[in-house]
């Protein structure tokens, strides 16, 4: 048996890993007798080991040995950060051509040598501008997929017999470059505090620097796996409208049945409607809730919703029950908080569900703590009034402010009081059957109720309910309120913005020419901006927040504010609006598919839809339809997702088709939309009725909605999620390239550069940001200290990690720490935390573009630590220290490094100004202690250098006071010193454009090189037959040249 105990570029390092076993675990397992002891005492201290490694990034620590290997064969062909993860690989053909295709977090590398011939390409997702599916072998066989980047350079591989599963895994990941790009892009963060106290930076950073040093590696499975995870959890929370906290623990088959408990006092009816009362279909547990949904579909609707779902938060859960029904199945009862019972009979092996029950059990004892808050969560809302109400008109008499604006200044739907009376009976009963609030069952019956209209006093509570907002309220107790009573005298740039946009907030509605209304908005928007500054506050956000506060209180429209900007309307209100923008194309996409004539004269006339679009989607149709209307649509949006935004879109354009064919520009596009709009309470045509005997005819909005249910099913959530992923790629750019422009545009000084060492250092700015670790504190545009390393090791070589292997590695490590962090701080603005783009050009211009009298100034203030405009002893030690390292990166020979900071610290001692002084025998002591023997020289090894300056620190060292005068005296005594301040590190920092896309690696250039020799050796070989063969052709001596040869 071969145990592999150590891989490694050297042989030093294998060497130190051997006897580090050998002194720490040999002896321990001579001591231990049992056999099987030793094993796993052995096995327990290789863990410790694996643990202890400090980037937890690397592939090494995958379960996986074909991945490792792979990842060792991707690294030694591509030049790729150490600490970048492989997520898989796959055998395809790139242009022909037919290698090994390698994904990573942030690269996309192929490989292929055949016939002599090498092709290497590496690519940035970031650089990626669209990935299509296609077929190959003539159209015949789905294995291809084209990939085009933004410089409209195109690849296609073929031959993959993975495609669908390597596509997946592109999308997922250039989704999540995407969001860092959006992150990196950021010129600012307009909700940040303009009155934030240094003391929370300071502790921020603090807490940052203990998650990074207390983060240690972990023996994890492959990346391909953590991102399935992520994708299962993503898709879960998406369907179910969870918290984003959510993660699925484990997925049973079940198969849902009736319950006739008779001791429950309201007996469930939910399967009343059905010939069969037992439905199939999965139980999910996560951390919080489980959820409920039969694969049994609804046949009445064209989006067909499961007949059944159940979300069930575990905190609203009274009771749960095993029922043993057999010998390998299992019931499993559960009531909840209204006292309905829901029964599930596990469908699956009794090692699984015994598993999910412990899961469950586990998980039920953890929620314990929260159900002393169900009670007055509960009792706060108008459901639970409604129906311990005596009559209908008894409840309406008593509603409370919570309903919102609305109870006071009235609702802009003039509903009649028997209708609305009519319309309360009905979901009073809907609530008896099917529960409410925390514990409501929705079944395809809610969302045809909820279109059909839901009276004004309910709609905030199911507007919360069906977005998933309640479950984050709950689950966030006095959030608000903390939020409003910490900042309350801070402002910031957003709500600086938020001041300008109150009183242009639905000016029609009567609150909101009150203070009350005006106030109760502003709270709302200070209070997200405050939790979300990196968005802040954007324009259309007030409006529908305006629109929310009429139906909900403060609170809630907080909530149902936040699930609107993250989940249903992701990128909508950040500072580029990427996502509205982002879906004008999904939307001109529905339009090709549903109205391809449409969309082809939309193309001929070059008219822009997004300019009539663009609106309805920013302020969700409320500044667009009347108010009554508008919350209507909202009612949809809430139950039924952002395909509702498409699906009335698509059916405005389709019921005024012929009037927008016959368009030739923007203005009349905007013309026919608006004249529409102003109409929407007419009364429609009765000759478009499908029903010819209905005797109520229906207005042009009810005409609307049932033309955007009916006619556009092809629109779907999981169709709009789809096309907001295959497209998002072709917005960034444009983002991303609007964004530097506008930064660099807004740079005050440009330190002498040109345009293009700008734009070079822009890119190298954010892209050092784009890659920062999530426990780096980096965020938006400005740069914590490591990656502000990172930024370095790409323009000059001493900034590059030290390997650990390294000869004197704990040396030049730490003096490379120390000196970039020196760096870091005299980059940064005087009471700034961390470093912006402004502050990064104006310092390396100031180094770069520095003469002698700027740099030695520069390394001046650098090292005054003080800044009392002296040097002192320890600050020319560091000084000395640092500058022999920085002589040695730069390839000063080791001997001229040494003398020019020994010249350095004895001329210091004689330019000092300190009155107390010393003489001549003080200098020669002081010769002797530095002088080094010439046999004995070894700088590096020996630590020549920190004996030298530990000298200098010692006690009987006269204390130094060193100006900048005599500073710059002591840089021109020496002519290595003098040229390192001249022209010596400004001149090691390349502002140069990296090429990553195509790498020339030593195999094929000693195949080019053996190529060229070969054509040589032969052409030498026909000469040497030439010259044998014709005897009139002069022989040439080997050492003299040949001479010329007259032709006749």
């Amino acid at each position: 048996m071969c145990l592999q105990v150590a891989v490694s570029e050297s042989e030093k390092a294998i060497e130190s890993a051997w006897t580090w076993i050998r002194e720490h675990m040999i002896p321990q397992v001579k001591s231990i007798k049992d056999p099987f002891d030793k094993e796993q005492w052995v096995v327990d201290q290789m863990k410790m080991v694996v643990l202890n490694i400090k980037d937890s990034s690397i592939d090494e620590l995958s379960s996986d040995e074909d991945l490792r290997n792979a990842s060792r064969t991707f690294r030694q062909t591509f030049t790729i950060p150490p600490s970048e993860r492989l997520v898989s690989y796959y055998s395809c053909a790139c242009n022909g051509r037919q290698g090994r295709l390698y994904i990573s977090e942030n690269y996309l590398g192929f490989y292929s040598f055949l016939l002599g011939v090498e092709t290497m390409i590496l690519i940035e997702l970031r650089d990626i501008q669209g990935l299509k599916k296609e077929n190959s072998k003539r159209n015949l066989i789905p294995d291809s997929i084209r990939l085009t980047k933004k410089d409209e350079e195109e690849y296609f591989f073929s031959n993959m017999f993975r495609r669908d599963e390597a596509y997946d895994l592109f999308i997922q990941l250039i989704e999540q470059s995407v969001q860092r790009l959006l992150k990196s892009s950021r010129s600012d963060i307009p909700g940040a505090s303009q009155g934030t106290s240094s003391a929370l930076v300071i502790e921020d950073t603090k807490e940052q620097m203990k998650k990074r040093n207390s983060n240690s590696a972990t023996l994890s499975g492959t990346l391909k796996d953590d991102l399935t995870n992520r994708k299962k959890n993503k898709h879960l929370r998406q369907k179910f409208k969870l918290p984003p906290t959510e993660d699925l623990d484990n997925v049973l088959d079940v198969r849902y049945k009736d319950s006739n408990n008779n001791e429950i006092q309201q007996p469930s009816t939910l399967l009343g409607f059905l010939k069969n009362p037992i439905l199939p279909g999965k139980l999910y547990l996560s951390q919080s809730f489980i959820v409920f949904e039969s694969t049994e579909r609804s046949t009445t609707s064209q989006h067909h919703p499961p007949t059944l779902c159940i979300v069930l938060p575990l905190y609203s859960i009274k009771r749960v029950e095993r029922i043993s029904t057999g010998s390998y199945i299992s019931d499993i009862s559960i009531t909840t908080w209204h006292s309905m019972e829901h029964v599930f009979e596990i469908q699956t092996h009794k090692t699984s569900c015994e598993k999910f029950c412990y899961t469950l059990k586990d998980r039920l004892q953890e929620k314990r703590i929260h159900i002393k808050r169900v009670k007055p969560f509960v009792a706060s809302f108008e459901s639970e009034h409604l129906l311990h109400a005596v009559s209908i008109k008894d409840f309406c008499s008593s509603v409370s402010d919570a309903c919102g604006l609305g109870t006071e200044f009235g609702y802009p739907d003039k509903v009649e009081g028997a209708k609305d009376i009519k319309r309360m009976m009905l979901w009073k009963n809907h609530f008896k059957d099917n529960g409410r609030n925390l514990t409501l069952a929705r079944q395809p019956a809610l969302g045809k109720a909820v279109r059909v209209g839901l009276p004004n006093i309910l709609r905030g509570e199911m507007w919360e309910v069906c977005s998933g907002a309640i479950f984050r309220r709950f689950e966030n107790p006095g959030e608000y309120d903390e939020l409003l009573r910490v900042y309350q005298s801070q402002t910031s740039m957003a709500t600086q913005e938020i001041e300008k946009d109150l009183h242009r907030s639905l000016p029609e509605y009567a609150a909101y020419q009150t203070d009350q209304g005006i106030d109760r908005l502003r709270r709302v928007l200070k209070a997200y901006s405050w939790k979300h500054p990196e968005l802040g506050y954007c324009q259309a956000m007030n409006i529908v927040v305006a629109a929310l506060l009429i139906y909900m209180g403060e609170e809630k429209a907080f909530w149902a504010l936040e699930v609107l900007v993250e989940s249903m309307c992701p990128g909508y209100y950040s500072t580029s609006m990427y996502g509205a923008v982002l879906d004008q194309i999904v939307f001109e996409e529905f339009v090709d598919r549903t109205m391809p004539a449409l969309g082809a004269h939309f193309k001929t006339m070059d008219i822009q839809l997004s300019v009539a679009s663009l609106p309805w989607f920013l302020t969700l149709y409320i500044n667009s339809m009347p108010l009554e209307y508008a919350s209507r649509v909202l009612d949809c949006l809430f139950i039924d997702g952002p395909r509702v935004l498409f699906q009335i879109g698509l059916a405005i354009l389709k019921t005024n088709y012929e009037a927008i064919m016959a368009t030739e520009d923007d203005a009349e596009l905007l013309t026919i939309i608006k004249k529409y709009y102003n109409n929407l309470n007419a009364l429609a045509n009765a000759d478009t009725h499908k029903n010819k005997e209905e005797t109520t005819q229906l207005s042009n909005f009810n005409e609307l909605m049932v033309l955007a249910y009916t006619e556009f099913s092809i629109v779907t959530n999981e169709t709009i999620l789809d096309l907001r992923r295959q497209n998002q790629l072709k917005i960034v750019g444009g983002i991303e390239s609007f964004t530097k422009r506008s930064t660099i545009r807004r740079l005050e000084d440009t330190a002498q550069f040109n345009k293009e060492e700008i734009s070079i250092l822009y890119d190298k700015f954010f892209g050092a940001i784009y890659y920062a670790k999530e426990t780096e504190s980096t965020s938006g545009n400005t740069m914590d200290i490591y990656t502000f390393q990172k930024m370095l090791a790409s323009m000059t070589e001493w900034a590059v990690p030290v390997l650990e292997d390294s000869p004197n590695a704990e040396f030049i490590a730490q003096t490379q720490e120390h000196f970039i962090k020196r760096l870091y701080t005299s980059f940064q603005q005087k009471g700034r935390h961390g470093l912006v783009f402004q502050d990064a050009v104006r310092s390396l211009g100031a180094l770069i573009h520095g003469d002698f009298m700027a740099n030695v100034q520069f390394f001046f203030d650098m090292y005054d630590n003080n800044k009392d405009g002296v040097l002192g002893n320890y600050e020319i030690a560091d000084m000395g220290r640092e500058i022999f390292w920085l002589l040695m990166q730069l390839g000063t020979e080791k001997e001229l490094a040494w003398e020019a900071i020994d010249s350095l610290l004895l001329l210091c001692l004689e330019q000092s100004v300190n009155d107390e002084g010393f003489s001549d025998e003080d200098l020669a002591e002081w010769l002797s202690k530095f002088k080094i023997v010439e046999s004995t020289f070894s700088i590096l090894e020996v630590g020549d250098i920190v004996h030298l300056t530990n000298a200098f620190l010692s006690e009987s060292t006269p204390c130094i006071e060193l100006p900048l005068a005599a500073f710059r005296m002591v840089a021109l005594t020496h002519v290595c010193l003098e040229a390192f301040f001249e022209k010596g590190l400004s001149s090691s920092i390349k502002l140069e454009k990296v090429v990553s896309e195509r790498q020339k690696s030593l195999g094929k250039e000693l195949f080019e090189t053996l190529f060229t020799e070969g054509k040589k050796l032969a052409n030498n070989v026909a000469q040497v037959h030439a010259t044998k063969s014709n005897p009139f052709i002069p022989k040439e001596s080997p050492s003299t040249p040949p001479e010329p040869v007259d032709m006749f």
